[in-house]
């Protein structure tokens, strides 16, 4: 349910664009933060409400974003409980929360998206913080798939 908390042991995957992505295939930590100027939060998707196997929860992923994937980019895939406990430990305490945001089927986007997650409490790439909570993320990533739908 909307604003719902996501249980710890549940993971996630977020969007990388290719700009976060080094030609080695390491993700920045600036990949994991807010952009002051396209989302108050990150967003993420949440694997464990779909079906199927990861592969399958990955696609399911894929075919619900209301963006375009670019050729290099990645989604990142995350455990909930992971990052909010190394941020914790290594931020002085910070608290980072991920919450359901379901987006709901609209004009050109005929495929709601219950998947749909916001992680809370994270800097934006203007306050101090922000490089060090991207770092922390970025150091709790558990796997890696292409953006787009491998041929």
């Amino acid at each position: 349910m909307k604003g719902d908390l996501i249980p710890d042991p549940d993971h996630i995957l977020r969007y990388v664009g290719g700009i976060h992505v080094e030609k080695d295939g390491t993700i920045a930590g600036g990949a994991f933060i807010a952009k002051p100027k396209d989302e108050n939060c990150p967003s993420y998707n949440w694997l464990e409400i779909l079906q199927g196997t990861l592969d399958e929860r990955v696609q399911q992923v894929r075919n619900a974003t209301r963006m375009t994937y670019g050729k290099t980019a990645k989604l990142a895939r995350l455990n909930v409980g992971q990052v909010r406990q190394f941020i914790r430990d290594e931020a002085e305490g910070h608290e980072a929360t991920v919450i359901h945001d379901p987006l709901e089927a609209e004009a050109g986007y005929p495929l709601p998206d219950p998947s749909h997650v916001l992680m809370t409490n994270i800097p934006d790439e203007n306050q101090p913080k922000g490089e060090l909570i991207g770092d922390l993320i970025r150091q709790c990533i558990l796997e890696v798939f292409p953006a787009q739908t491998p041929v």
